[in-house]
């Protein structure tokens, strides 16, 4: 890898990993995993930065990398068991542990309901919805037809909707 490379690989490994670390959540990779997964993707980026075109929009490229390895995880996932930790940490009790609180809990039901999406549709969604991706970007990164692009999403939107309102309606009657 030629130095203009490796500095262009530093540079944007500094500046997307909360993003790639985030989009890796937000498909559905358990904690326990995310980092390892995050690892794996800016392995790929590493690799395949030369053919990047950096005309096109990064975030697009960057979350397509980290879909396709999510679901190479999956796979292999599903033929491992994790162990669940006995150690659960202790909350705070203070105001801000309140408010921090609602934010996690606004944060649960978010992930929660994404996991409720199909991921051939959840990627479309997190990406226009939550990353705020252009339909066309999202198209060409994933070389989709446009229409389908919007069919995916429109279907994710219904999804997405629907366990949220689920999920809401459980925890009020809890």
């Amino acid at each position: 890898m030629n130095s203009q490379l490796k500095n262009l690989f530093t540079k944007i490994y500094q500046r997307e990993f909360s993003y790639v670390y985030g989009s890796v959540r937000r498909l559905g990779v358990p904690m326990s995993r995310q980092e390892d997964v995050t690892h794996d993707v800016f392995m790929v980026v590493h690799r395949k930065l030369s053919d990047y075109n950096e005309d096109r929009p990064l975030r697009p490229w960057l979350f397509g990398i980290a879909y396709r390895v999510v679901l190479d995880h999956k796979r292999k996932a599903s033929t491992t068991r994790e162990v669940p930790s006995e150690h659960v940490p202790e909350q705070a009790t203070s105001r801000l542990a309140s408010s921090r609180d609602e934010r996690d809990a606004a944060r649960d039901l978010v992930m929660q309901a994404l996991e409720c999406v199909p991921l051939e549709r959840r990627f479309v969604f997190i990406l226009h919805q939550l990353d705020g991706c252009a339909v066309a970007d999202i198209a060409q990164e994933f070389n989709l037809p446009l229409h389908t692009v919007y069919a995916r999403l429109r279907k994710a939107n219904e999804e997405f909707t629907q366990a949220v309102r689920e999920l809401r309606s459980v925890e009020e009657v809890s």
